[in-house]
Formats: structure tokens, sequence, C-alpha cells
């Protein structure tokens, strides 16, 4: 990115085992470290070194969802403390903010809708989109991906209509059976193969964004979902359906010449891109990071 600075990226994310990639090593210019505080936690974990990263680095970068803390292992009077004077910068995932977080101390905190309320100098930054070479040759699949929480039943209803009324030839293929972490080049090389995707979604009584949604968009294919708040950050580039009929009638058109009407009625993948690419967004974690060092305080709730 440029910036000259070194940001020290923390979370304690008590699910994860050693095989998931949280970071893999690039060619920016920025140093970028990424530490977890495992199963025992924070209150457990050396603080000593902590301080010590801290003094060592510009800014503090932390994420934060509440499936990524573990709130039984984190002393909040001195949480904040342990970084010392360094500017830490703190990103909100959704709206499930522990009410003992120090949202007050951060330097900067970021989110991804501005339906989600923080004190704080606070900053939008849109869900990043992976910016992947488009293949045009796939299979004939409807995937669907991720922490299982797809409703496989709408899916595979939606195929047997498309195949059986309407002629396709299509079948579907749900790539989280083995519940395993997947680097970000194995991920996409699934994904890849696919022609369309669907991520149908119960709702959730809290303000939520998909990540998921964004790693299917990355492949520039069709991406069906319900009609719930988790995809709402991404309505102009998704058919959001209710109905396995509805899926089922896109689905046969798209395999047909008037296909290309269809993929006409969306916004581009290039403004896609240039909206949430993840070089726009580096550029603007780049852009808070030197507010933060230069100590300029402002509240970008539409940036």
């Amino acid at each position: 990115m440029g910036l000259g600075h070194e940001v020290f990226i923390v979370s304690n994310h008590y699910l994860t085992d050693d095989n998931f990639v949280f970071f893999e090593e690039s060619d920016a210019e920025v140093d970028v470290a990424w530490e977890w505080f495992g199963r025992s936690g924070i209150e457990k974990f050396d603080k000593d070194k902590i301080r010590a990263l801290a003094d060592a680095v510009d800014v503090i970068h932390i994420q934060y969802e509440s499936f990524l803390w573990h709130h039984n292992y984190i002393t909040y009077d001195n949480f904040y403390d342990i970084f010392g004077d360094t500017p830490v910068v703190c990103t909100f995932h959704s709206s499930g903010i522990h009410p003992a977080w120090p949202v007050g101390k951060f330097a900067a905190t970021i989110q991804h809708d501005i339906r989600l309320q923080s004190s704080g100098n606070r900053y939008i930054v849109p869900m990043g989109v992976p910016e992947w070479e488009i293949k045009k040759e796939t299979e004939p699949v409807l995937m669907s991906f991720g922490l299982g929480r797809n409703n496989d039943d709408f899916c595979r209803e939606a195929i047997k209509i498309a195949n059986e009324q309407h002629g396709t030839s299509l079948s579907y293929d749900a790539q989280y059976g083995d519940k395993k972490w997947v680097s970000e080049s194995a991920l996409q090389s699934r994904l890849q193969r696919a022609r369309y995707h669907a991520l149908i979604y119960p709702p959730v009584g809290a303000n939520v964004s998909s990540s998921a949604v964004c790693q299917a968009l990355a492949t520039a294919k069709p991406v069906f979902t319900s009609q719930t708040n988790w995809f709402e950050h991404v309505r102009d580039y998704v058919h959001m359906v209710e109905t396995p009929c509805e899926m089922a009638i896109l689905l046969s058109t798209y395999e047909s010449p008037a296909g290309k009407f269809l993929k006409a009625e969306q916004r581009s993948h290039k403004d896609l891109i240039n909206e949430r690419g993840m070089t726009r967004i580096g550029q603007m974690h780049e852009e808070i990071y030197k507010k933060c060092i230069s100590g300029e305080s402002d509240d970008k709730q539409g940036t």
C-alpha cells in the first residue's frame, strides 16, 4: 500500500486451527503481522509480547466480530492499555458489539454498513471483493459454500424444477461438508468451476453482511440469494429470490440465449470491483491508517 509503516492485526479466534491461512505474504510495502490469541485467550496470552509488538508498529488493527472473539477470555478493564500509545483501529463486522468493548478509546472504527452504530471516529468501508481472474469455462453447476448456513432443500428444488420443467441439465453442489478451513486459492479454484452460486440464508435479528457472497461475486458468475438482510449490501449485484420456482426460471433463462439480457439488468462486474475490489478497500484502509498516525480525526459515515 505504500504507507512505509507496519500494521499489527489481532484477534482471538478460539475455533481456528493452525491450518487456516489468515494472511498470505504479498508485495505490499506495509508489513502486516497477524497475531491470534488462541484457545487460552488474551488473559493467558503473553501481554509483554503484545506490548513489544505494539511498540514496534505504527498502527494496530483489531478485527471484531462476535464469532472471532471469545468474551469469556477477555478482561476489558485493561485490554486496551496493553497496546500503549500505539493508535488502535477496530473493524466491527456485525452489530453484535459486546457492551464492555472499549469503543470510545479507538483511534478509528470501521464498519461495512451505515446501518450499524458506534461511537468514535467512524468510517464506512464496504466488505471487499477479491479480484480474481475471470474463468469463462465452467461446469453446469449451482454451488453453495461457506459455514453450512445455506438452505440446500431450496436449491435442490430449484434445480429439479429447472431440469424437469425447463429442460436444463444442471446439478447442485454444496461445498461445506468437510467443515474445514481452506486457503483463498483453494476456495477460488472451487468456486470458479461453477456456473452459478446460491446463498439462501434465513433472516437473523441483527444487522449483518455476508462475506461469502463477496467470494461468490468475485467469480463474475450469477449469484442467487434469499431476500434477507445478509445481502442488502450487494443488492445491486445479486438476484434475490423468494421461491425455488423463481430461481428455476432465472436459471433456465441464463441457460438460454436470453441470459444476456438478465446480465444487462444488473450492475457490471467492473462496477463491483471499482467500488468494492480489494485494491479499492486497501486504498481506503491506507487513508484511515495515515489519519490515525498523524492524529487526524473525522467521521466518514459515507466514505
